[in-house]
């Protein structure tokens, strides 16, 4: 359910908020403070500088206010707030937090809240990997300490060489196998055929079937389909456009343009789409699924999948009503909302399409797209 006004005041206090420029020898600091720690946020939860109503002036003036230079400080911390998403600046102050904490634990009082030395970076990578946090955390620590560092123009430790080496040797000594399981075509056709026995209503059961169909068809993230904290990248409902195409045999057939404003690979924003065609012959067709829930929707703008009350599906109500479908099924093993994104992939990769189409289609920057691809047994897969 969408979150109370003290949950959100909760998060308002635990939100970071970039630093001010302080004095022109290119390092940053809070105003009359030598600490470097990110400072509480505000009580609605925007990082300070990042709303409208920051201080900013005209550029055409011909005269400029006696304490322009605030105006400038101002404008600055603001556009630092906006150079990363929300997510990213909690993700750095965690940082921040950590690493305070190691030099409470091996007894440092002196240096302020950032490292000194590249020895001590590396002391705090032996920390963290004793406390026996993930290769990908201490990896997501050091990307913190490092824009912080960076920002107060201070030399990057966090790149020195014995580091590096020590957060290889934490990947090598520490794998651990992604447990989750992907959902493939037979299990996806399966689920959708249970929503209608768990879901509430009938509503609902149209609504998270073609929520699940999409998630799949379209190698989306969650964070794509429905709502969550920090999300800005879900699909809105006016983003989505009905097409036909060319029928093999002459005609035409059905299809559904789905544009994509942003999306965790795309910050800036410069947006793409991707086009489903129908599938006559299936039940579980994710074009005449979502143009059936399309028909039942709410005539309102936002998000795409919303209840019938118009309030946005979240992510934990997503996840929820697929654990429900996996439990009723009797399915063994660890599914998760990820395990849509995991199976597309897969299925792709078994009806024997090359790793850079999937790429596409999924929009991954990297190899990591070979993580996602888990080829069981063909009779398994259901393509």
């Amino acid at each position: 359910m969408p979150a109370s006004k003290n949950s959100r005041a909760r998060r308002a206090r635990r939100a970071p908020r970039p630093y001010s420029p302080g004095d022109s020898s290119g390092t940053w600091a809070r105003t009359g403070e030598k600490d470097p720690a990110p400072a509480e946020s505000s009580e609605d939860g925007e990082i300070p500088g990042s709303g409208a109503a920051c201080g900013r002036f005209d550029v055409t003036s011909t005269s400029i206010a006696v304490d322009s230079v605030a105006v400038l400080d101002r404008e600055i911390a603001r556009l630092l707030g906006d150079s990363v998403a929300s997510s990213t600046w909690a993700t750095y102050r965690r940082a921040l937090d950590a690493f305070r904490e190691f030099r409470v634990s091996v007894g440092i009082s002196q240096g302020g809240t950032l490292p000194v030395s590249a020895s001590e970076v590396a002391r705090f990578v032996a920390y963290l990997s004793l406390r026996g946090r993930a290769a990908s955390t201490v990896a997501s620590y050091l990307s913190g300490l490092a824009f912080w560092l960076r920002v107060r123009g201070l030399p990057c430790y966090t790149d020195d060489f014995l580091v590096r080496k020590l957060l290889g040797g934490l990947k090598r000594s520490r794998r651990v196998r992604d447990q989750r399981r992907p959902i493939l075509l037979g299990t996806l056709e399966r689920i959708l055929g249970v929503l209608p026995l768990v879901c509430s209503s009938i509503f609902e059961a149209t609504l998270f079937q073609a929520a699940f169909s999409l998630a799949f068809f379209a190698f989306l993230r969650v964070g794509e389909v429905v709502s969550g904290e920090g999300t800005r990248h879900t699909i809105q409902f006016g983003g989505v456009r009905w097409v036909e195409l060319p029928a093999e045999g002459g005609g035409t057939r059905p299809a559904v343009l789905v544009a994509l404003e942003s999306s965790k690979t795309d910050q800036l924003g410069r947006g793409c789409s991707f086009l489903l065609a129908s599938s006559p012959h299936s039940a579980f067709c994710p074009v005449g699924l979502l143009r059936a829930y399309v028909r039942v929707r709410p005539v309102v703008g936002g998000n795409l999948f919303i209840h019938f009350g118009g309030k946005a599906v979240t992510r934990q109500q997503f996840s929820s009503v697929l654990l429900k479908a996996i439990s009723f099924l009797g399915e063994e093993g660890t599914f998760r909302t990820h395990s849509f994104r995991i199976g597309a992939a897969t299925c792709a990769a078994a009806a024997g399409f090359s790793c850079e189409q999937i790429k596409l289609w999924g929009r991954w920057k990297s190899s990591c797209v070979q993580g996602y691809i888990r080829l069981p047994a063909p009779s398994a897969m259901g393509v």
